[in-house]
């Protein structure tokens, strides 16, 4: 039997990912990481790893492992499965910063995320529309960021444009700019429903109630000669093909953006 002297080894250091994966699990089952944590994970820079977490209960015991939100509405919808660990999704996240970071600096977050397609413009309005209420801290930030967002980007102007942005998003693709005023040396030419500048494509969605009499065939055709001749592929699709025939909609879009493999 060996009764010489042992050495003593320092435990390991647990690494960033461990520490937030021990304090998600301390905090319970419907715990997850969040606030400047998750965009951590999410790869946006400038916000540390330390642990802050988020649950929708109260934490039966001490919790020392980081930061510990208790948020009364955390539904599993704002919720991903990030590299193992439980993380709100990008959305919910920029939301939750917004009650404790600069706007100037939410704002840098959201275009980030934007820019990586970890989140649309359309989700954070759903966001918003979720969780905004008067009173609740951030909300304020989070509306100015949305409409500013919006402003730039533009925004649905039926349930129809809605429908047909919601497709596009759900589906993974670029997301367009939205009711886009167009000009060429003869001034105003269209403002049109969605336009992808880098491939210079516009799509436009028709209703079934208007675009079918003869003088608004005749103005389309017009209008869509002059927007060609700017370079513009234009791609028109119906309430029908919308609603009823999604996947072709979506086939035809990666067709004209380049996407297709």
């Amino acid at each position: 039997m060996n009764t010489g002297p042992t050495a003593n080894f320092p435990p390991p250091e647990r690494t960033e990912r461990q520490a937030i994966l021990a304090a998600v699990l301390a905090a319970g089952p419907h715990a997850a990481a969040s606030d400047e944590c998750a965009a951590n994970r999410w790869g946006l820079p400038g916000f540390g790893a330390g642990p802050v977490v988020s649950t929708p209960h109260e934490c039966d015991h001490y919790f020392s492992l980081g930061q510990l939100h208790q948020s009364r509405l955390l539904p599993e919808a704002h919720v991903v499965v990030l590299n193992g660990i439980r993380v709100t999704c990008p959305a919910r996240t920029l939301f939750d910063m917004a009650a404790h970071i600069g706007f100037k600096r939410l704002e840098r977050a959201a275009n980030t995320a934007l820019a990586k397609r970890l989140v649309t413009v359309l989700a954070l309005r759903r966001m918003l529309t979720e969780l905004g209420k008067r009173g609740r801290t951030g909300t304020r930030a989070f509306r100015l960021l949305v409409e500013k967002l919006e402003r730039a980007r533009g925004h649905p102007e039926s349930n129809l444009e809605d429908d047909f942005l919601t497709l596009v998003v759900d589906n993974a693709l670029p997301e367009p700019h939205l009711q886009v005023e167009i000009y060429d040396d003869d001034g105003f030419i269209a403002r049109v429903d969605s336009l992808w500048g880098p491939q210079l494509v516009i799509a436009e969605v028709d209703s079934d109630w208007f675009h079918t009499a003869p003088l608004d065939v005749e103005a389309d055709e017009l209008r869509d000669k002059r927007l060609r001749t700017l370079g513009y592929e234009i791609v028109r699709f119906s309430e029908h093909q919308v609603r009823r025939q999604p996947q072709y909609v979506v086939r035809v879009l990666r067709e004209k953006l380049g996407l297709t493999a």
